[in-house]
């Protein structure tokens, strides 16, 4: 019969361990390994390893066997339990408040926890966040409102003495759950209403007041330092070359422009997500060079000597001999540039010339039809500049 041992006060300073739950009586019931929760396991690799990395807390429950402590330590954080074995006391006590401060629980109960951003490209504010994302004839009705609106977006971006901008965030837990939520989906709207639920849930007055505008100016601020990021990989003297990789779709009506980056870094062959834009103009090689130029003028100035390759899929306005976007920019280039078709274009090529031969060709005529109504359609409302207005109650 195995012996109920209860949890015994001095483990916890002995094995870095916290109490999370006791029974109705005061007894505890379940403890939680601080290893596990500051630092993080170990990750262990190598062909003998079968099971996936978890980060998962390790909890310990009644009844309590020191020997399942050693075993978990020394399995899951081996150097640092052994480095936490040779502490003293004293040193012991501050141990996890160290470890506390380095991670996310430094931006909790402090007064001052301010993040600086310095951008120190001023075209990468001032070309691509401040006017590639705002629409240069929207509202037309009203020409007082867009300036609102964009100065609205842009008031976090201060300009400096020396050209730069300094982005200052006052609170950097808002800030960090912001974009953590975008990174996996969330819209504004929707980030904003469940950084209230986190308040409301955890009645910490730093994630009160974020509104959806406001998390449209912490993702441009993100946009704004990885372009600075990606400008100084691009603009070091080590890179000699890179390639691009252009593609332009529609989204729930919007149109929008992808472009990539292909770059070898030390040795290592990075694939680079430069931009996803609007793209407010006609689908025209000449419209889509144009916004090119102006990305790569703002990340790399010297691109004209660096591009060696261009990806694109096979349609006209991109791979035409004569006026098509890869053959703009390749007259842009000094050095002859290789032109690559992308594998799945080509198998949709092939995809519709099977479907020609379908009902004696009726199904691929009536699909045509179709898909040219959709792009005449936004065509238009492009050159009207305006949608159809909606009757509503």
């Amino acid at each position: 019969m195995s012996q109920q041992t209860p949890f015994q006060d001095k483990h916890t300073m002995e094995y870095g361990l916290q109490p999370v739950q006791q029974s109705v009586g005061g007894m505890i019931t379940t403890v939680q390994c601080l290893f596990c929760v500051h630092i993080g396991r170990e990750k262990h690799e190598g062909p003998d390893v079968k099971r996936q990395h978890t980060k998962n807390t390790q909890l310990f429950q009644f009844s309590f066997q020191p020997e399942a402590y050693k075993n978990h330590h020394e399995s899951q954080h081996h150097e640092d339990w052994t480095n936490y074995q040779l502490l003293s006391h004293q040193e012991r006590l501050a141990f996890f408040k160290k470890k506390e401060v380095s991670g996310i629980h430094s931006f909790f109960d402090k007064d001052k926890d301010n993040l600086h951003f310095v951008i120190s490209k001023p075209t990468i504010v001032d070309d691509v966040v401040g006017d590639l994302f705002f629409h240069p004839e929207e509202n037309e009705e009203d020409d007082a409102f867009e300036p609102i609106t964009k100065a609205n977006a842009m008031k976090l971006f201060k300009p400096q003495e020396d050209e730069s901008y300094l982005v200052t965030i006052k609170n950097s837990l808002r800030f960090d759950l912001a974009i953590q939520h975008i990174s996996v989906g969330l819209s504004f709207r929707q980030t904003s209403k469940v950084i209230e639920q986190h308040r409301s849930a955890t009645k910490n007055a730093k994630c009160s007041g974020l509104k959806d505008h406001m998390v449209g100016q912490f993702v441009r601020i993100l946009l704004a330092v990885s372009m600075q990021i990606i400008s100084d990989v691009l603009t070091d003297p080590t890179v000699w070359a890179f390639s691009l990789a252009t593609d332009a779709n529609t989204h729930l009506g919007v149109p929008l422009f992808d472009q990539r980056i292909h770059v070898c870094v030390k040795g290592m062959l990075y694939n680079l997500h430069l931009v996803l834009v609007p793209f407010f103009e006609r689908h025209t090689a000449q419209n889509y060079v144009k916004l090119i130029k102006i990305l790569l003028n703002t990340v790399s100035p010297s691109w004209h000597e660096k591009v060696i390759s261009i990806s694109s899929d096979g349609e006209n306005t991109m791979t035409g001999r004569h006026a098509s976007v890869v053959t703009l920019l390749e007259n842009e280039c000094s050095n002859p540039v290789l032109r690559i078709w992308c594998v799945p274009h080509q198998l949709d090529i092939i995809v519709k010339n099977a479907t020609h031969g379908v009902l004696d060709e009726a199904f691929y005529k009536v699909a045509h039809v179709f898909s040219v109504h959709i792009r005449a359609q936004r065509i238009l409302i492009t050159e009207m500049g305006s949608k159809c207005s909606k009757d509503t109650t």
